[in-house]
């Protein structure tokens, strides 16, 4: 029988996944690093099976953590089982995890209770732990080029300016 789907549609359930894969991860890059098929079903917008679709995981990651501390002030994890569900799935299927989880993590707890206000949108009218203010998103954006650095997925050429104070007037926020 042959396939009446033009080439795009037929090509569609290899490029969705690593395309949201790419997209709801922070750091694409990993996907020099290792890949692995994933068994399972693919549906289309109908939820109609996609016969012999083949999806290939190129890359996981965590996401970054919120700023939320308990009482003693050790930071908090707040995303649930998926950061656990995302090392089982990157260790079972062999492919890199870029734990930004765990980098942040580790930072919010260096910086402490107060500091951390300042990476995030908290002002006196909004108290924001989720989302971050342009030196917030620099700093994650620091950690996980520092990791990628470290793992050797990029090198030192490939980044700038990683350990230099960046001036205000750089940044447009919009």
């Amino acid at each position: 029988m042959q396939n009446t789907l033009p080439r795009c549609v037929r090509t569609l359930p290899r490029i969705v996944l690593p395309l949201l894969t790419m997209v709801l991860t922070p750091v694409s890059v990993l996907a020099q690093l290792s890949s692995a098929a994933v068994n399972g079903t693919v549906k289309d917008n109908t939820g109609a099976a996609i016969p012999k679709a083949v999806v290939v995981l190129q890359n996981t990651a965590t996401s970054v953590e919120r700023r939320k501390f308990d009482a003693s002030g050790n930071v908090v994890r707040t995303h649930g089982d998926y950061p656990a569900a995302m090392r089982d799935l990157a260790e079972g299927e062999g492919v890199a995890l870029l734990d930004v989880e765990a980098l942040s993590l580790a930072l919010w707890q260096e910086l402490g209770v107060e500091e951390t206000k300042r990476y995030f949108n908290w002002t006196p009218t909004e108290q924001d732990n989720t989302h971050f203010n342009p030196p917030g998103a620099i700093a994650v954006a620091r950690l996980v080029a520092g990791e990628l650095l470290h793992r050797h997925v990029l090198a030192r050429r490939d980044v700038r300016r990683l350990d230099e104070e960046i001036p205000e007037s750089w940044i447009t926020w919009s």
